[in-house]
């Protein structure tokens, strides 16, 4: 975005923190009866729990922005808040008492577990009560092609549940969490008209202050990566903005997510890096013309989410040449960066992927028995791996099959592409660093961990997804919709008119 003046300027600072949605909404009443909800659990977990699966069906079925917040605390366990340090001094063991949760039947149940079949239960009525919703978003045979997988997934659950593996729910719960990236579509079909600004109101004063635990030591939890990535991509929002209040702010943000990135791991250094670079070139002041930026954001960005398959598939191969045997002694985590990068693929990464990588070669290629270990064959790691391959692409065609799997990724790399392409299109610059986040976090995760699939970060993550680009198409001028799936004319790819931009 270009400014013109200084009164448009001070118009826009205070557009960021005004909203008149959440004064009329149920906003308020929510956050705070979920957050009571949250506090609970210190006290009785599984009344805490209780009323927190009940909450969450009810924000997950209106789908509304006002629940957005709720939903987050509805999602924190307490065993998210303790010394991270005390812990780690302790050998990384925590106590029994932390993990305590509600158990029904002998199951353990978790809001986040729960809402995995409310969030597909809310994307499939919402198909067949309101098909317009989805309609030119997105190809229009992504979605029956998801309601056909989960035939071979949930016979594969019950083949599991059978086994009494120990991670039965795993496959199940994966192929539902690809179904958050339809319930933001749902999200922004609800949104306010003109208030993209929610996004910074509802989101940053829990990024600012999750971020500021986090750098403390008193709070981790894998919603951690999210908040890096999106801290590290609106850092550079705020520190752009002509107001000197915003760009303290930026400066917070940036500070607090580079700091912990610093001292975390490679994963969160990439997230923060990602996100950081995406957010520059996406936002950055049109000072070349705009073309020859869109391209290189656009070349970047395609080449970050190709990564996800050339490094995955490259370190699981190599594990096949005989100089390069998964082991734990290749590299050192305390060397130069060249070592740490080559400790994380070889030591860190590989004798789990290879072994991933043999599993998908072998099969069964379409009914895969949900939670089965992988079987690692590395000295010093136990022959017996059931929390996965800590990679998405790898973990979702091993737990699910080549049928299953390859779908739920053609959603999650649709939801990348469609994000890049809001990087490079938006007039919005909130638009913009929501999905620099959303690439971030997205296409770093996904090569390096589980996370991005899993139920605690999956969720938000791909909703995150889909409502950025479910904006981005209610407000942009040039998006042309077809009856058949969503198409493009010629001049969306030329530079957008001033005239058109979004102030």
């Amino acid at each position: 975005m270009v400014f013109t003046n200084s009164k448009l300027i001070r118009e826009h600072s205070f557009d960021i923190i005004k909203s008149k949605y959440l004064k009329t909404s149920l906003f308020l009443p929510i956050t705070v009866v979920c957050f009571a909800t949250f506090l609970l659990s210190f006290a009785s977990v599984t009344l805490s729990v209780s009323l927190g699966i009940v909450l969450s069906f009810w924000l997950i079925m209106r789908g509304k922005p006002d629940g957005i917040l709720g939903l987050f605390l509805l999602y924190f366990g307490r065993y998210y808040f303790y010394d991270v340090s005390s812990f780690v001094s302790s050998g990384g063991a925590m106590p029994d008492y932390l993990r305590e949760t509600l158990t029904v039947a002998g199951f353990p149940l978790e809001v986040q577990t729960v809402a995995c079949g409310f969030i597909s239960l809310r994307v499939i009525l919402e198909i067949f009560l309101r098909p317009e919703t989805f309609k030119s978003k997105f190809p229009k045979i992504i979605f029956p092609l998801w309601i056909v997988a989960f035939l071979p997934v949930l016979i594969g659950f019950y083949l599991g549940f059978q086994d009494k593996s120990t991670n039965w729910t795993r496959g199940l719960r994966w192929l539902m969490i690809a179904g958050s990236y339809f319930y933001g579509y749902i999200l922004a079909k609800n949104w306010p008209k003109d208030s993209n600004n929610l996004l910074v109101i509802i989101l940053l004063p829990l990024v600012i202050v999750m971020l500021l635990l986090m750098n403390l030591s008193v709070y981790w939890s894998h919603h951690g990566f999210l908040f890096l990535g999106l801290g590290g991509a609106f850092s550079i929002y705020f520190i752009r903005n002509r107001s000197f209040m915003f760009r303290l702010l930026g400066v917070l943000l940036l500070c607090l997510s580079v700091v912990y990135a610093l001292k975390g791991s490679l994963t969160t250094m990439g997230i923060v890096s990602l996100s950081i670079l995406f957010s520059y070139l996406g936002t950055k002041k049109q000072v070349a013309p705009s073309i020859i930026r869109t391209r290189i954001v656009k070349f970047a960005g395609t080449m970050a989410i190709l990564w996800i398959l050339i490094f995955s598939l490259g370190i699981g191969f190599l594990g096949y040449h005989p100089d390069f045997k998964p082991s734990l002694s290749y590299g050192s985590y305390e060397g130069t960066f060249a070592q740490r990068i080559e400790a994380k693929a070889l030591s860190d990464r590989m004798p789990f992927w290879h072994p991933a990588l043999k599993e998908i070669l072998s099969g069964p290629s379409f009914i895969v028995p949900s939670g089965k270990a992988l079987i690692l064959e590395t000295p010093g790691l136990p022959a017996e791996w059931v929390v996965g391959a800590h990679n998405v692409f790898l973990e979702t065609l091993r737990i699910n099959g080549l049928f299953a799997g390859t779908i739920m990724l053609a959603i999650y790399f649709l939801a990348l592409k469609n994000n890049l392409f809001v990087l490079t299109k938006s007039a919005d610059p909130i638009l913009r660093s929501l999905a620099a986040g959303v690439l971030g976090v997205g296409i770093v995760g996904m090569a390096t961990g589980d996370f991005p699939a899993d139920m605690t970060v999956g969720f938000f993550l791909w909703s995150l997804a889909g409502l950025c680009h479910g904006l981005f198409l209610q407000r942009s001028p040039l998006a042309v919709k077809s009856k058949t799936h969503y198409i493009w004319k010629k001049k969306l790819l030329a530079p957008m008119p001033k005239q058109q931009m979004e102030t």
